[in-house]
């Protein structure tokens, strides 16, 4: 049943999901490529929250007619009761159609809620404008953002272009091949739970964190991205989650935003202040060279000590007239030009 929602990258809670009919002695799901392609890594996502559904024992083969299968050694698993996994290929394989070959399962029925294949190689690089822009590393799951940081930046002041990059296509390289540079790299927040995410695919932006001398905003998911670069455990799940992106949530019990270190990124923001916010995840551990200039309940706010680079907890872009951070969005831009 559903067999679209393996590839629906646009679920953002991994919630819809494909499966079986009943009563089957095994499955199989194939995929056409629409011509040969070389595939050297499969990302597989079930139910996190529970056994039922779970593959047990399956092989991934492939094909160029779909009628001869040969199997892929490496990618056999028995008496799995994973609910995640990367399959790397010893070599890669060119084919035009590929299948998973389920032949035992938890439960009644087998279900998969995702499904990714990968070839190797480098993405193009983005076309860029002659004239100043911001560069959006778009995080949530199908590559961009909710719109707000691009209406944000292009309705402000300072006469700014903006060019989004999803995130498993930025790294060091594709930026430093940008001919012109952006003034600023602002990456953005997510929408999916870690667990149900294939972290390898954020590695470029990891990258980017560590070794770009651009300035960068991460928001939200991209201010914990500026510490997990430097370890995943340095972000973990709050156990509960803080939604204040309405008024009528916002001061319910709300923490207010405490500023404990000035900084010109808290230019015409008050002290404390109130900000919306969307998430369940939250910074404990920070990287050596990066420190906490807000808190409430959770850190709110850090800073490099050695390059132009923030995070914020909060979203500062949302236009709503009760967000009292909408400066911070600005000062950034303001320095980083």
């Amino acid at each position: 049943y559903n067999i679209s929602n393996i590839i629906d990258v646009g679920d953002a809670a991994a919630g819809t999901y494909w499966e079986g009919y009943p009563h089957q002695l095994a499955y199989w799901v194939k995929f056409d490529l629409g011509g040969s392609k070389e595939v050297s890594r499969i990302w597989q996502l079930g139910d996190r929250s529970r056994l039922e559904g779970r593959l047990k024992d399956y092989i991934w083969q492939y094909s160029n007619d779909a009628v001869n299968w040969k199997d892929i050694p490496e990618t056999r698993s028995r008496e799995s009761d994973a609910f995640r996994g990367i399959i790397k290929f010893d070599v890669p394989i060119i084919g035009r159609y590929f299948r998973l070959y389920i032949k035992s399962w938890h439960g009644p029925v087998p279900r998969i809620h995702e499904i990714t294949l990968y070839s190797p190689g480098t993405p193009t690089p983005p076309q860029v404008p002659a004239t100043d822009y911001v560069l959006i590393v778009g995080n949530r799951h199908h590559g961009g953002e909710d719109g707000n940081i691009r209406r944000a930046i292009e309705n402000s002041t300072f006469n700014l272009e903006t060019v989004t990059v999803p995130y498993y296509e930025v790294s060091l390289d594709m930026v430093n091949h940008l001919e012109p540079k952006p003034v600023a790299i602002i990456l953005s927040g997510f929408d999916r739970w870690y667990e149900n995410l294939p972290m390898f695919e954020f590695n470029g932006e990891y990258e980017l964190i560590r070794e770009c001398k651009i300035p960068i905003l991460g928001i939200c998911g991209g201010h914990q991205f500026i510490a997990m670069a430097y370890g995943y455990t340095y972000a973990r799940d709050m156990g509960y989650g803080v939604y204040t992106c309405k008024q009528e949530n916002l001061k319910k019990g709300t923490t207010p935003i405490s500023i404990i270190k000035e900084d010109p990124i808290f230019e015409g923001i008050p002290n404390p202040f109130y900000a919306p916010g969307s998430h369940s995840w939250e910074v404990v551990v920070l990287p050596d060279d990066v420190e906490v200039l807000a808190i409430s309940g959770c850190i709110e706010v850090i800073k490099s000590r050695r390059k132009i680079m923030y995070g914020e907890q909060f979203h500062a872009e949302i236009d709503l007239p009760f967000n009292e951070a909408s400066a911070f969005l600005l000062n950034f831009l303001r320095m980083a030009r």
